[in-house]
């Protein structure tokens, strides 16, 4: 089963893929929660940031070689995303994501694809892809609905662990699949990590979020790394080397002579 390991591949590479007003490092004020309620609110709040720009490096492991990329992210908040990656100053990738759906190609193979969230999340067996957890994925932000119906919260030393209290159950071509997620988060809500299981094919996906530093855009990540594992497992790590909060130009077109790539 390949579903789970391209949920979170596909995001991170579509991630990976001037001054710096407010992104110096400044103390985080400690948050402080009353109830259960005010803890899942506290899991899910999100900062307005208007739009931010993310440099990246990247390494990737895999089965297959693959060179050092580079990438630049561009998130207009709500809007859209545009990503950009690159090895030896030679352009590999760009793609768009908005609320309508994914555009993306890629120069190798010269390729490309067009699908908006429904086709993604029937060919991925979810239920939760859409442009919001896109953008919160790569912001290092709650990215999946946690809430008290289907979480529990425990409190430990360092922070709050949020456990699925019962598998989400999704059908697709006659299969069922069923995950449950862990999402740890440091005693200011930020979130550490992420691990999502899928019980009967044994893949899972595990997101670590690292050296985060304070913006106006709120905390932000400067490492990340994205493990899945199944029948292809793959290491993704991003460098984020530089945050900035000026508007750009986000250009995207899919090049003559490109052919649609279609994804089973």
């Amino acid at each position: 089963m390949k579903k789970l390991a391209l949920i979170i591949a596909t995001a991170s590479l579509l991630a990976a893929c001037n001054s710096v007003p407010k992104s110096h490092p400044q103390e985080t004020p400690t948050v402080s929660v009353n109830s259960k309620a005010e803890l899942f609110s506290a899991a899910n709040r999100k900062k307005n940031f208007g739009q931010v720009k993310i440099s990246s490096k990247i390494n990737v492991e895999t089965d297959r070689t693959v060179p050092r990329l580079n990438g630049t992210i561009y998130i207009e908040e709500g809007q859209k995303i545009w990503v950009n990656v690159s090895a030896a100053f030679i352009n590999v990738a760009r793609a768009l994501i908005t609320n309508q759906g994914v555009k993306a190609y890629e120069s190798i193979n010269k390729e490309f694809v067009d699908e908006d969230f429904s086709y993604l999340n029937k060919l991925l067996s979810t239920n939760f892809i859409n442009y919001q957890s896109f953008q919160d994925l790569l912001l290092g932000r709650t990215f999946i609905d946690v809430n008290a119906r289907e979480f529990s919260v425990a409190e430990t030393s360092q922070g709050y662990i949020f456990s699925s209290t019962k598998p989400n159950k999704i059908s697709a071509d006659g299969k069922t699949f069923e995950y449950t997620a862990k999402l740890v988060y440091n005693k200011n809500f930020e979130l550490n990590s992420v691990e999502i299981n899928e019980k009967n094919y044994g893949e899972s996906v595990f997101i670590q979020y690292g050296n985060r530093m304070e913006t106006s855009a709120g905390s932000l990540p400067k490492n990340v790394k994205i493990i899945t594992k199944g029948k292809k497992p793959v290491e993704i790590s991003l460098e984020n080397t530089k945050f900035d909060f000026a508007k750009m130009n986000a250009p995207f077109s899919v090049p003559q002579n490109y052919k649609k790539k279609e994804i089973r």
